[in-house]
């Protein structure tokens, strides 16, 4: 008799235990790489606290990020987009910038579920910009702007678990809001302004996280 009352009681502080024992994970960091092209971009560190670490296949993350990177734009055709009305004016006549993202501060929400990983939230960016400006093939050059932009971001893709890493894969759109005016000179010192938001367009994120208990 007491041995049977000794197994119940194993078995039922068993399966207290195991109800309480988180099946997922509290949080991770993550070291990633963000590339808007294969040959600009730069790295983010990114931390995620799970709001639901008992879950094995989900979790709902608060998440903040730190990046240093470059951005480049350009309203110019390239070539093998023939198809373009007016391809040829085009070209001629173009703007082009490059934003040195010094540091870019992202605060979000995010989610993922058995693997499938997405967020948004905020991104404030500090930046230095260049550009140039092209009206006629008459290079205007010498634009210059800096300052601190509050923008959006927006991603996901999918993270690969091995053991305490994870390996993750993602992409992305995010944007400055409000544009940076600069003003360029020609060779004869005439001038022309552009408007330019230092960051816009989609990106890609690849890097590993690790995972805490």
């Amino acid at each position: 008799m007491k041995s049977n009352i000794m197994v119940v009681m194993l078995v039922a502080f068993a399966s207290l235990a195991r109800a309480g024992t988180p099946g997922g994970h509290r949080a991770d960091v993550g070291l990633l790489v963000l590339g808007e092209w294969p040959d600009r971009g730069g790295v983010v560190v990114e931390g995620r606290w799970n709001l639901a670490p008992e879950d094995p296949d989900a979790a709902l993350y608060v998440t903040g990020a730190l990046g240093f990177y470059n951005w480049i734009a350009s309203t110019r055709p390239p070539q093998s987009f023939g198809w373009i009305p007016n391809l040829d004016k085009k070209r001629d006549s173009y703007t082009e910038w490059k934003a040195k993202v010094t540091p870019n501060f992202d605060l979000g929400l995010g989610a993922s579920f058995k693997g499938y990983t997405g967020g948004f939230g905020l991104a404030v960016t500090a930046f230095d910009l260049d550009a140039k400006k092209v009206i006629n093939k008459d290079e205007y050059t010498g634009g210059s702007a800096s300052g601190t932009k509050v923008g959006v971001y927006i991603q996901g893709g999918y993270e690969v678990p091995i053991g305490h890493w994870a390996l993750c894969l993602m992409v992305g759109y995010r944007q400055s809001r409000g544009a940076a005016d600069v003003t360029m000179k020609n060779a004869k010192s005439v001038e022309t302004a552009a408007s330019l938001k230092p960051v816009d367009g989609p990106y890609a994120v690849m890097g590993m996280r690790y995972r805490f208990q």
